[in-house]
C-alpha cells in the first residue's frame, strides 16, 4: 500500500464524528478495500443505530474526472432508488466531509466526498467460492438478482457492470444490487460515460459479445448486455468457472474484433443488420460449455433445465437472448420446485419412463 493512501486512511479514521451521525470510523480492511478509486470504511450510525459503510472517493484520483463523475453517478442513482427492494440501501447521496488544514499559517479546507450505505454481511462472489451455497439457495439468490435487474430496467436504468461481487447479502437472505458507477438512464437524462471512455463499459469477465464489438447499438438494446451478465453469473454459481474465459478464446475474440472493424467502416444504420447476420456463425464455432461439465454441484434432476436457462441468457445473438423476466422467473421456479420435491420428482420420472 502506498504511503499517501495510508495517510488518507488514517486521516479519515481520526475523525471523531462525521456529518454529526457517523462514529467509530474504521477501514474495512488493512487496505481500505480493494477499489483503486475508493477508500472504504465501516462506521456506526447514531441515527439508524446500525453499522454502515462509508465509501470515500480516493483523493489521490481527484484529477480523473471520468471516475469522479462515475462516483457522483452512483450516489445520484442510489439516492433515486432509495427504498426499492433488491437495491443497496443508501442513507444519502454523495456527502461532503470538510477537513481543515493549516498551510503556512493559512487555513485551507479540503472536501472529501463519500456515499453512506447499509453494511452487508457478504457478497455473492464470496459465497460462491467459500462453498457457502447449496443448489437450492443458489437458485433462490439468482432469482433475487433477476428481480433487482428487472426492477432497474423497469425504471429505464441499465447497470452495465453486473458481477457477483456487486450483489450484496444482508440478514434474512435479503439480496441487493449495488455499484451503479457505470449505470445509465436510458431516457437521455444522463450523459454516457463513453463520451470520455473509449473502452467497452463493464467488467471483461461478464462482457457481452456485442459490447466487445462496440457496434454502437441503440440504448434499447443495452438491456440485453445486463441479461448476458446474469447468465454468466448463473453459470459461475454452479460451475465455479468464469464463462467468458471458456467462450471468448483468442480465435473468437479475433473474429469479434474483425467484425468490429467491419462495422466501423459501415454506415451506422447498417451495423445492426451486419452484426445479426454474422454473429450466429461466430457462435456456432464456439464450444459452449455445459453448466454441469466442471463438477457434480448441479443436481441431476435440474441439469437439463438449468443448462438451457443459462444458455438462453447468454446467446451471442442478443436479439434471440431470453429477455422476458417473467419467463426467467418461471424457469427458475421450475428448478426450485423440482429440488424441493426431488423425491416425488424421481418417482414421477420412473413412472414416466
Amino acid at each position: 500500500m502506498s504511503a499517501p493512501r495510508e495517510s488518507y486512511l488514517k486521516l479519515i479514521e481520526s475523525q471523531g464524528r462525521i456529518n454529526g451521525r457517523f462514529i467509530n470510523i474504521r477501514r474495512i480492511d488493512s487496505n481500505g478495500g480493494d477499489g483503486f478509486f475508493s477508500l472504504v470504511f465501516t462506521a456506526y450510525d447514531e441515527v439508524t443505530k446500525q453499522e454502515v459503510v462509508l465509501k470515500f472517493y480516493n483523493p489521490l484520483k481527484s484529477a480523473d474526472r471520468d471516475r469522479v463523475e462515475r462516483f457522483h453517478r452512483e450516489g445520484d442513482i442510489l439516492k433515486l432508488l432509495k427504498g426499492q427492494e433488491n437495491i443497496l440501501e443508501c442513507l444519502d447521496g454523495v456527502c461532503i466531509l470538510p477537513i481543515e488544514f493549516d498551510s503556512h499559517g493559512i487555513t485551507v479546507t479540503h472536501n472529501y466526498e463519500f456515499i453512506p450505505t447499509k453494511k452487508a454481511n457478504a457478497n455473492i462472489e464470496q459465497l460462491i467460492y467459500r462453498d457457502s451455497l447449496s443448489p437450492l439457495l443458489g437458485l433462490l439468490y439468482f432469482k433475487e438478482m433477476c428481480k433487482a435487474v428487472a426492477r432497474i430496467h423497469s425504471k429505464k436504468i441499465c447497470h452495465r457492470d453486473l458481477k457477483p461481487n456487486n450483489f450484496f447479502l444482508f440478514p434474512k437472505n435479503d439480496l441487493r444490487l449495488g455499484d451503479f458507477g457505470t449505470a445509465k438512464y436510458l431516457d437521455g437524462s444522463m450523459p454516457d460515460i463513453r463520451a470520455n471512455y473509449t473502452m467497452f463499459v463493464g467488467h471483461r469477465d461478464y462482457i457481452a459479445p456485442e459490447l466487445i464489438c462496440q457496434i454502437g447499438l441503440a440504448d434499447v438494446h443495452s438491456y440485453a448486455a445486463d441479461v448476458f451478465a446474469l447468465g454468466a453469473i448463473l453459470f459461475e454459481i454452479f460451475s465455479k468457472q468464469v464463462l467468458t474465459q471458456h467462450i471468448f478464446t483468442p480465435d473468437v475474440l479475433s473474429r469479434l474484433l474483425s467484425l468490429q472493424s467491419t462495422m466501423h467502416l459501415a454506415k451506422p444504420r447498417d451495423r445492426l443488420d451486419i452484426y445479426i447476420g454474422v454473429i450466429d456463425t461466430i457462435e456456432s464455432s464456439v464450444n459452449i460449455p455445459n453448466i454441469y461439465d466442471f463438477n457434480s454441484f448441479v443436481p441431476n434432476s435440474i441439469k437439463v433445465f438449468l443448462n438451457l436457462l443459462y444458455k438462453d441468457l447468454t446467446l451471442f445473438n442478443f436479439s434471440k437472448r431470453l429477455m422476458d423476466f417473467q419467463a426467467i422467473h418461471r424457469r427458475i421456479d421450475i428448478c426450485v420446485l423440482i429440488l424441493r420435491n426431488e423425491d416425488k420428482y424421481r418417482r414421477w420420472l420412473r413412472r414416466t419412463r
